[in-house]
């Protein structure tokens, strides 16, 4: 359908289409190996190279804004803001928060534990107060 509009710019794609940016409400931007107890003794930086190309990939394929899951945390938000890396818009959770025997209980795994519901709303009150949702 034309656009009637005042001012409108038209603009010809040749044939290509044009479509609002992608968003992924589930991605896991550190998870770059399948083997888990390969990606805990990963290296930081070698893990964090990883993730900044998973994030690029996800931004060449259309999306343009991504909810990391767990395990993605502030700096990668910062980072991708101040332009450092190129990403989508991260929405960001911070280290994973899990149930004792919860499929995040890796025991030496650097994410935190809630034992039982007043302990998981203390955890999760906490990361609602430093803003760990917000864009």
């Amino acid at each position: 359908m034309p656009v009637d509009e005042p001012g409108a710019r038209r603009i010809d794609l040749r044939g290509r289409t044009l479509m609002p940016g992608l968003i992924d409400a589930h991605v896991h931007m550190f998870m770059s190996e399948l083997n888990m107890s390969a990606l805990h003794l990963m290296p930081l930086t070698t893990a964090t190279a990883r993730a900044i190309a998973n994030l690029r990939g996800m931004l060449m394929r259309g999306f343009t804004t991504v909810r990391d899951m767990a395990g993605g945390e502030y700096g990668m938000r910062e980072a991708a803001e101040a332009g450092y890396i190129d990403s989508p818009r991260l929405f960001v959770p911070g280290r994973a928060i899990s149930q004792t025997g919860g499929h995040g209980d890796f025991r030496s795994y650097a994410g935190r534990f809630a034992h039982g519901d007043e302990d998981r709303r203390r955890r999760f009150s906490g990361l609602v107060r430093r803003s760990a949702f917000s864009g």
